[in-house]
């Protein structure tokens, strides 16, 4: 046996399996496309990248902005895109340079080669800023939420470890919750002292109003004073800074406003009259030139601008993490198969093949045609239109309702009774839109639902943020610290400090709904009434037929064929209809903050256009 075991083949054989029981299982990586390309980018731009890093401060601009990425390889990537932009560029130059585009095309096709890879290196260096400048408004417009919540969780007892592990997980939360998130990882994942972690992340926030107040709280927990009473006092000046700051934001909707009056009443009257002079001259002196200039700032500019308005305001007012969607996705399903299945009928119930192959519109023509866009712009904004109707009427007033339902609890429950029994003898009184919610919650009480359960089942149409985040606070506040009566007195007067902040942004905008109504009748009836006038005008200097050219004042003028003012009279009355259409969006974004609302408000501008256009193209001499 000795000698079997000293042969050289049991040798090896011994070997390779102590080999593979030593042998360390290693699971196999899968490399992704991603993967690649940061190895690429890193391997041939980190040199760059680093010191682009250095240059512009990124790593210290990444870590304000949430963004964990290694400042190197963020900016290696951003060189690698730019660089690939380069050689594209470079290759259509070489195709553009070699083919018989005229000298301007390529030019301007050499400039853009090579500024698109310049203007990705400049979005890259300012994307974190963008990102800071967004957590920071995220976070300081739920800041007083947060405050009141951890205030009334100070006030039952709650730690702050449980408190944070509660926010991280709360929806109704958003900006407050990522922040929640980070917090929770430094202390489950690095073992640091909640406190510790806490104030660690405040000096990392962008947000100096964040920052204060957690290194407040933390201060006045460590050195052992009130810590309720300072939740208390921060919280209610935070609510009053945020109703400042709701003025502000206010005044600021104010200035877009008059600049979108400006640009999209004044500055549209004054091109509407520029391009229709311009198109009724004769070819020589403009002609179909102004024709072009109008089709294209009608259905090219205009929209544009509306597009860039909506996104100011939408900036401008305050946001909320509970956001309604419902609209979009009738819009998608249900405008917009609408819409393409009405084509088909359009072209067969007006002259518009006809009038595609040139032949001139007339009074009836431009009516017809008028008429069944507006029938399919109607048809298509009704579904959004009802969806977001059916969904706001439920929640409208609820807010309101929430406050004076947690007062009335608060008062209930100094009687001695519990929570649970509190909510069930309040579900007789009547509270309005928030009365069946109530009897729902009461009704799962009673069969032993427990209240968590109960309040989620009752509130799952409701979509005001108000509402959501009270009743959220109410059974946090139940469940981790008994709900006692302060405990409710305070969430109420938190809540109806929200609704306050509502309110008074809905007042200071309300007025300004009636801009967009305003300037979409002024632009309809201003440009077909400068149409029809300035045809007027140039019947009266030349008297002799359309078309003929006379002396006037040292000039030839003649006037457009009536088959040529067909034409613009039709493209003015489809231009002002679209842009009609989007001003009644623009005042639903400025009266509800969703465009939504705004379907509604474009209905009833298109049926108002509609009937100026109608009664417009009468004064136009057409056949």
């Amino acid at each position: 046996m000795v000698a079997l075991e000293n042969l050289p083949l049991i040798s090896r054989l011994r070997k390779r399996r102590r080999r593979e029981e030593e042998k360390v299982y290693r699971r196999e990586v899968k490399i992704s496309f991603m993967d690649i390309v940061d190895y690429i980018s890193y391997r041939y731009f980190s040199w760059l990248a680093a010191y682009l890093v250095k240059t512009f401060e990124m790593d210290r601009a990444l870590k304000l902005a949430g963004i964990n990425t290694y400042p190197v390889m963020y900016m290696s990537r951003v060189l690698m895109i730019s660089t690939a932009f380069l050689l594209l560029g470079l290759y259509l130059d070489f195709w553009i340079l070699l083919s018989g585009a005229s000298i301007i095309i390529k030019v301007l096709m050499v400039i853009a080669s090579l500024l698109i890879p310049v203007m990705v290196i400049a979005v890259g260096l300012a994307y974190p800023s963008t990102k800071i400048s967004s957590r920071k408004e995220g976070i300081e417009a739920e800041l007083p939420f947060f405050a009141a919540y951890l205030s009334i969780m100070s006030r039952g007892g709650v730690p702050v470890s449980v408190v944070i592990e509660r926010v991280s997980k709360l929806k109704i939360f958003k900006a407050i919750r990522e922040e929640a998130v980070m917090i929770k990882t430094k202390i489950k994942l690095l073992g640091k002292n909640p406190l510790d972690a806490l104030e660690e992340h405040a000096i990392e926030n962008p947000s100096h109003i964040f920052r204060d107040f957690i290194l407040g709280y933390t201060t006045a927990v460590k050195i052992g004073s009130d810590v309720v009473h300072y939740l208390e006092i921060r919280t209610q000046d935070l609510f009053d800074r945020r109703l400042n700051d709701i003025r502000i934001l206010a005044e600021r909707m104010t200035l877009y406003l008059e600049i979108y009056l400006i640009v999209a009443v004044i500055a549209t009257i004054v091109f509407y009259i520029f391009f229709t002079i311009s198109s009724v001259l004769p070819a020589g002196t403009g002609g179909f030139q102004g024709t072009a200039q109008l089709v294209l700032y009608s259905f090219v500019v205009m929209p544009t601008i509306n597009i860039i308005m909506l996104v100011m305001v939408d900036r401008a007012r305050p946001k909320t993490p509970v956001v309604i969607k419902s609209h979009i996705t009738a819009l998608i399903f249900y405008s917009l198969p609408i819409a393409l299945l009405s084509i088909p009928f359009i072209i067969a119930f007006t002259n518009m093949p006809d009038l595609l192959a040139g032949e001139a519109p007339t009074r009836i023509d431009i009516i017809l045609v008028s008429s069944a866009v507006s029938i399919v712009a109607i048809l298509a904004s009704i579904p959004p239109a009802l969806v977001y109707f059916h969904v706001t009427r439920i929640n409208r007033g609820i807010s309101l309702a929430i406050s004076n339902f947690l007062r009335d609890l608060a008062e209930t429950r100094k009687t001695g009774l519990s929570p649970e029994q509190s909510v069930v003898s309040l579900s007789t009184r009547d509270y309005g839109p928030l009365s069946d919610i109530v009897r729902r919650i009461a009704t799962s009480i009673e069969v032993g639902i427990p209240l968590e359960q109960a309040v989620r089942k009752a509130v799952r149409n409701v979509r005001d943020w108000v509402s959501l985040s009270s009743l959220r606070f109410l059974v946090d506040s139940i469940e981790v610290g008994g709900g006692n009566p302060e405990v409710l007195d305070a969430l109420a007067r938190y809540t109806y400090g929200l609704v306050t902040i509502q309110e008074e942004f809905r007042k200071r905008t309300r007025i300004y709904v009636l801009m967009p109504y305003l300037g979409a009748i002024i632009v309809a009836s201003a440009t077909l009434l400068v149409l029809g006038y300035t045809i007027k005008t140039l019947e009266v200097v030349s008297p002799e037929a359309a078309g003929a050219t006379v002396p006037a004042a040292g000039l030839g003028i003649s006037i457009l064929p009536p088959e040529d003012l067909g034409r613009v009279a039709l493209i003015l009355s489809l231009g002002v209809l679209l842009n009609s259409w989007m001003m009644g969006l623009m005042a639903g974004k400025i009266r509800d903050g969703s465009i939504g609302a705004g379907f509604i408000h474009s209905i009833l501008l298109v049926v108002i256009t509609l009937i100026i256009i109608i009664l417009g193209v009468f004064m136009l001499p057409l056949p």
